[in-house]
C-alpha cells in the first residue's frame, strides 16, 4: 500500500513538473515597449561628537524604453527619461535641493532646468540576455541638453556643470545605474529553488546570490541577496560604507521583463569632509528602491 502511494506521488510530481526546469533570460520582439517607474529612500544618520545628523533623499524618475533591434545574444533599446524629482531634506538645515521637472519650466530654478534637459533626449541600451548591460550610447546629447536649458554661457560655469552632470549621466554612468533594475537573470534553464551569482561594478558594488522562489505561466519571483560596498569620492567628500542588499523581483514569464522589484540596503562607514580635516564620521544609511513597470 505504501509503494503504490509513493508511486502515485512519484507520477503526479512528474505530471506537474516538481521537477521542471525553467528558461530565465530576456525574451523580448522588436516593438516591444515597457514605462518604468523608480522610487528611493535614503536616510542617512552622520554622527559628529556625540550628536546625530539626518538627511534624507528623495528621490523619483519615470523613463520609456523600446527595443528596436535584436540578435542572438543582445537587444537594442532606445529609451529616454519623461519625469525626475529630487530632494535632500535635513533635520537641521532643512530643505537642501528640491528639484522637479513637472514644475512649469518659467517657475523651476537654474538648478532644476538643468535637470529639465534630463527629458525626452534619447539614448540607447544594449542589453543582454542576462540583463547584463554591454553598452549605454547618446548620453553626450542629454549632457548638451542640460547645459542649454541652464541659460549659464560662461566657460568657466559650463565646464563646473558638464563635470557635474557628467559623473551621474555619462554613458558608464547609466549603464551601472540601469543595470541594477535589468541583471538579474541566469539565461539557463534552472529548477526551483535553483541559485545563481552575478555582481556590479561602480560607485555601488555588489556580490550578488539569486534564487528562484516560484514560478507561473504569467510570472516568475526570484530573490537576491548581497554584499554592497559604497564608495564615492567627491571635491570636498568622501564616503565608504559596506552593508547588504536584499532584492524581491516579480518578472513577466512570457519576456522576461520584471513588473515589479523592491530593493532594501543597510550599510555603515565612514564620511570625510575637506571642511573638518577628513576627520571620519560615523555614518549609516538605509534605503528602499523600488521599481514599477507602469506599462
Amino acid at each position: 500500500m505504501l509503494k503504490s502511494i509513493q508511486l502515485v506521488l512519484a507520477l503526479a510530481c512528474i505530471t506537474f513538473n516538481c521537477y521542471s526546469q525553467h528558461l530565465l533570460e530576456y525574451n523580448l520582439k522588436v516593438g516591444d515597449t515597457f514605462r518604468v517607474n523608480q522610487s528611493a529612500i535614503q536616510n542617512m544618520k552622520m554622527t559628529v561628537d556625540g550628536a546625530d545628523h539626518n538627511i534624507t533623499n528623495t528621490l523619483e524618475g519615470t523613463f520609456f524604453l523600446e527595443v528596436v533591434a535584436k540578435d542572438s545574444d543582445h537587444y537594442l533599446l532606445n529609451s529616454y527619461f519623461e519625469m525626475f524629482k529630487f530632494k535632500t531634506e535635513s533635520d537641521i538645515y532643512g530643505i537642501v535641493n528640491y528639484i522637479d521637472t513637472e514644475t512649469p519650466l518659467e517657475e523651476q530654478d537654474k538648478e532644476s532646468k538643468i535637470f529639465e534637459g534630463l527629458l525626452h533626449v534619447g539614448f540607447q541600451i544594449k542589453l543582454m540576455k542576462t540583463g547584463a548591460i554591454d553598452s549605454v550610447t547618446g548620453s553626450e546629447a542629454i549632457i548638451e541638453n542640460m547645459i542649454r536649458l541652464s541659460g549659464i554661457e560662461d566657460e568657466f560655469s559650463v565646464n563646473l556643470i558638464r563635470q557635474g552632470v557628467q559623473s551621474q549621466f555619462s554613458n558608464a554612468s547609466l549603464a551601472e545605474s540601469l543595470e541594477q533594475m535589468t541583471y538579474m537573470l541566469p539565461a539557463e534553464n534552472v529548477s526551483m529553488d535553483a541559485t545563481w551569482e552575478n555582481s556590479f561594478s561602480g560607485t555601488i558594488q555588489a556580490s550578488n546570490h539569486w534564487k528562484l522562489k516560484s514560478y507561473s505561466n504569467s510570472n516568475y519571483h526570484i530573490v537576491g541577496t548581497a554584499i554592497i560596498s559604497f564608495n564615492s569620492q567627491e571635491e570636498d567628500v568622501e564616503i565608504g560604507l559596506v552593508g547588504t542588499q536584499e532584492t524581491q523581483a516579480t518578472i513577466d514569464s512570457s519576456n522576461g521583463f520584471f513588473t515589479e522589484i523592491i530593493v532594501t540596503q543597510y550599510a555603515s562607514g565612514t564620511t570625510k569632509m575637506n571642511v573638518l580635516s577628513k576627520v571620519e564620521i560615523p555614518t549609516s544609511l538605509q534605503a528602499t528602491i523600488t521599481y514599477k513597470r507602469l506599462l
